[in-house]
């Protein structure tokens, strides 16, 4: 037969697990209320980087209307084979572009994809179920708070090709069925906060280019590389510690990945992907 000891000390031990798995509870309901599919205007400041992805399709990576896979492919497989007839037409082609051109040249679009929009090496698409599994982003923007009013600054193409500074309100409308990803920059001071976002204000207007692998050339940008000049030329060193001369781009994931080694903190996550 139990003592009442014993009894006690159960009784005490059932408590002490309610309590815990309240606790649990309570810590869940406070990160589901935390997080949101559109967060609202007022959780942005100045600075915060913002990615869009429909639960259903992929940002395309020139960053416009959400596609299908196939219709972003045969894009992209044309742009591809107008930079690289470029490339070898032009006698001032440098054999280092050359030789990108010819790397590109035998690249598809699913080996781009996988780089690109997911950061993923290739042999390890099977561990993550698929590209559609991995946390595929194809776009990125920068947070401008004015008079409590916050704007996007973004490189685009579709019917626009530039950098624009649009309200948030305009740029959810433009993607209804959108979930936004945001996050903040760890290491920036006020100072160098705010002139982060002028510099990217300044490039507004800018034309897009989306073949353009100098990330320190301002005279046209895609959306990444928006945010990396401007981090650069206001913190004095770039976000990702490369240098601007590429063999590839500098992706809107590629960033996203930066909160895992601490150069970026979550500020909004709908959703945990598998990568």
């Amino acid at each position: 037969m139990n003592s009442p000891i014993c009894r006690c000390s159960l009784v005490r031990g059932y408590t002490w697990l309610l309590v815990v798995v309240l606790i649990m509870m309570g810590t869940a309901n406070v990160a589901a209320q935390t997080a949101s599919a559109r967060p609202h205007g007022s959780a942005l400041q100045s600075g915060d980087l913002i990615w869009p992805r429909s639960p259903s399709s992929i940002v395309p990576y020139d960053s416009s209307e959400e596609v299908t896979r196939e219709v972003a492919a045969a894009q992209w497989q044309l742009e591809r084979d107008g930079f690289v007839a470029k490339v070898r037409s032009d006698p001032t082609s440098s054999p280092e572009l050359r030789q990108l051109a010819t790397y590109l040249e035998a690249l598809s679009y699913g080996e781009f994809a996988t780089r690109y929009l997911s950061d993923v090496d290739t042999a390890r698409i099977a561990e993550y179920g698929g590209l559609d599994d991995i946390f595929s982003v194809g776009h990125v923007g920068i947070i401008d708070v004015v008079g409590g009013v916050p704007y996007v600054i973004e490189a685009v193409w579709g019917g626009i090709k530039k950098v624009q500074r649009i309200s948030y309100d305009d740029w959810l409308k433009a993607r209804p069925s959108s979930w936004v990803w945001v996050a903040r920059p760890v290491a920036m001071s006020d100072k160098q906060r705010s002139s982060f976002v002028e510099e990217a204000r300044s490039f507004v207007g800018r034309p897009y280019d989306f073949w353009n692998f100098d990330l320190s050339d301002d005279s046209a940008f895609y959306c990444s590389k928006l945010v990396w000049l401007a981090y650069r030329r206001a913190v004095g060193h770039s976000i990702d510690g490369h240098a601007p001369t590429r063999s590839f781009w500098f992706s809107p994931k590629q960033l996203w990945s930066l909160h895992r080694s601490g150069i970026l903190q979550n500020v909004n996550v709908p959703r945990q992907y598998s990568y």
